[in-house]
């Protein structure tokens, strides 16, 4: 290679190099900033009780930890029948009746994972004083599925 053609070649590298370092930055920075909404909703049911003091806060994590490990072979059963919807889509010639078969083994798979979740959820109420139950609505109608968009009265 010649003088200039090195020269190109550095400045092309200097060129990628400063996209590859400003998107990781950018990467970061959404991910410390943006993310961190993110992430308090996906750990919005163990983190509902944060308010309640720590013992609380690791009676109802334990609790939701007991429901899914309990709910675990419906998780799997409803995992199989997503894999099972995919495959009987892919089919040359579509087998409606097959596929909301599979569809409605999932809906129940997932609905028994949800309801045992769910129990564990009002179980761990039950033993809240009137106080405690208020701020735990409020945590969960800001944080958690369960009372998504709840309406306060």
């Amino acid at each position: 290679m010649n003088e200039r053609t090195t020269r190109i070649v550095l400045a092309l590298s200097l060129v990628l190099n400063v996209f590859a370092v400003g998107a990781a930055a950018g990467g970061a920075y959404v991910w410390w900033h943006l993310g961190a909404n993110a992430r308090s909703a996906a750990q919005g049911l163990a983190t509902a009780a944060q308010d309640l003091g720590s013992g609380q806060q690791e009676i109802l994590q334990q609790a939701l930890a007991d429901a899914r490990r309990q709910a675990r072979p419906d998780a799997q059963a409803a995992r199989a029948s997503r894999i099972d919807v995919a495959g009987l889509l892919g089919e040359p010639t579509l087998d409606r009746a097959a596929i909301d078969a599979a569809l409605a083994a999932t809906r129940d798979a997932d609905m028994k994972v949800r309801g045992r979740v769910e129990g564990a959820v009002v179980d761990f109420a039950a033993g809240l004083n009137a106080g405690d139950r208020a701020r735990l609505v409020d945590a969960l109608a800001a944080r958690g599925q369960m009372l998504r968009r709840a309406a306060k009265n």
